[in-house]
């Protein structure tokens, strides 16, 4: 017995009504014709194997489709990652601890 039999047997025996969507369709507003969409991360194909690089940047993409409004491309993330990373290092090296904090909070966005 598959489980939305079971369901309606215990709604049944318990005196509840199930009330389906499909059915209230019109009293709803009409939500079941939406435009929106579910988006889901890629996954391997058979035969593919991904590098957890790969899975990573796939995962970010797949966020930055699902925004409503437009993000800077991961290359442009990227860069700005890489300019962070360099004020570090140079901060460590000059060992400007004051600088270095800063510029370590900004790897919080």
């Amino acid at each position: 017995m598959d489980i939305i039999a079971q369901l309606e047997a215990y709604a049944s025996a318990n005196d509840i009504e199930i009330v389906y969507c499909a059915e209230h369709e019109s009293e709803m507003g009409g939500f079941l014709d939406d435009d929106m969409s579910v988006s889901e991360t890629p996954v391997e194909s058979e035969g593919t194997v991904l590098s957890a690089w790969e899975k990573q940047h796939l995962a970010l993409q797949t966020y930055l489709n699902s925004m409503p409004y437009d993000c800077e491309s991961i290359q442009e993330m990227q860069a700005k990652l890489e300019m962070i990373v360099g004020k570090i290092f140079i901060c460590a090296q000059a060992q400007n601890w004051l600088a270095l904090a800063a510029w370590d909070a900004l790897l919080d966005w």
